[in-house]
């Protein structure tokens, strides 16, 4: 299995970091369940309307036998924890139907 990333070139070191460590906990216990055949996809995007604050957009998809498995997409003010909602919702999908 593989993860593949949109948007990463965006991102200060630091964000690119924590993308690629949250992202690759959770893909250890997706893994579990599928081959070499799967690919993990997380499209990461900022939006900025003004002022500091940034809003962060997560996108998942799981791939099987090139077919989509499992999707999620999440929004948060905080990168962690829209991160974590994405990839902890496609866990989610696996669970109750796959």
């Amino acid at each position: 299995m593989a993860i593949t990333y949109r948007g990463l070139k965006k991102w200060t070191l630091a964000e690119e970091q924590t993308i690629r460590k949250i992202t690759t906990q959770y893909y250890d216990k997706i893994q579990e369940r599928f081959d070499e055949n799967s690919t993990l996809n997380v499209e990461v995007k900022k939006y900025s309307k003004t002022g500091k604050e940034h809003k962060y957009a997560i996108s998942t998809r799981l791939i099987y036998d090139n077919k989509i498995v499992a999707r999620a997409k999440y929004a948060d003010f905080e990168l962690n924890k829209a991160l974590r909602k994405g990839l902890k919702a496609i866990q989610r999908e696996l669970e109750s139907g796959v």
